[in-house]
């Protein structure tokens, strides 16, 4: 019997130098047109991380200085300055002969502050107060950080930029937005921060037109007020405008714009 003998052909491993540039002419390519959309969406994730952060700080700042505002009877207000402040007391627990309670025994507020030493009543011959208050330390420009902050179509303008601080009579402080608020134009001047051509300062009494007889600048009983809306009671409101801003890693600014409107006790 006659045996056939079957020859397979060759198997080589590896790749032919022409196989070799080929694969090496491709991943570059690859590589060069992946950079970019890579860088792209890296740039953005830390966009988008920084900008997240920016706006949640920005909104504890707002939350923690609305909940003492928003019980609080304002005392003076001072909008017009370079510094302008609120000053106002909030309900204080004390005990009222028979419990601990915000009401005395004629059902009226315990207003006052909160101290080191724990919650003290306001009284003319022992003050105990709050003010809230800008805290300037620095300055930004709008043509550095490529953003339009009063909204003028330019970006000349020069900002003072701090923080809102809260102190009580007997000194315990609290800082909010630390370095990140707009507080004033240059020159301590309000400045539209909503976009609606309207100056914004962070402080003002909004409501019925009210005669300022004590110049406290805000509506006292018994001062002579237009009642628009004919129900013996003036009716307004302390509002409260705040801008932050923050400057990325790409130098570009970041801003949030928060407004609060809170009503006003007289009780």
């Amino acid at each position: 019997m006659e045996m056939k003998t079957f020859r397979s052909p060759c198997q080589h491993g590896g790749f032919t130098l022409v196989e070799t540039v080929v694969a090496v002419g491709l991943l570059i390519v690859i590589v060069l047109f992946s950079t970019p959309l890579l860088t792209n969406v890296t740039n953005f994730y830390n966009e988008a991380i920084f900008r997240s952060n920016l706006k949640e700080s920005a909104v504890i700042a707002q939350e923690r200085i609305l909940d003492d505002l928003i019980s609080a009877k304002i005392v003076s207000l001072d909008a017009t300055s370079s510094n302008p402040s609120v000053v106002f007391t909030v309900p204080v627990e004390q005990n009222n002969g028979t419990q601990l309670d915000f009401l005395d025994p004629n059902g009226d507020v315990y207003w006052g502050a909160v101290e080191a030493s724990g919650p003290m009543v306001d009284t003319f011959a022992d003050p105990h107060r709050l003010t809230l208050r800008v805290l300037s330390t620095g300055s930004i420009s709008e043509e550095a950080v490529h953003t339009d902050l009063n909204h003028d179509g330019d970006t000349l303008d020069t900002f003072l930029t701090g923080s809102l601080a809260l102190r009580t009579t007997g000194g315990v402080e609290s800082v909010f937005g630390q370095d990140r608020m707009v507080l004033s134009q240059a020159g301590g001047v309000a400045f539209d921060m909503d976009g609606d051509k309207i100056s914004d300062p962070i402080f003002t009494i909004v409501g019925e037109t009210f005669v300022d007889s004590n110049g406290n600048g805000m509506y006292d009983q018994g001062e002579s007020f237009v009642d628009v809306n004919s129900n013996s009671t003036w009716d307004g409101y302390l509002r409260i405008n705040m801008l932050t801003v923050g400057v990325d890693r790409s130098g570009h600014g970041h801003q949030f714009y928060h407004r609060a409107n809170i009503q006003l006790h007289y009780n």
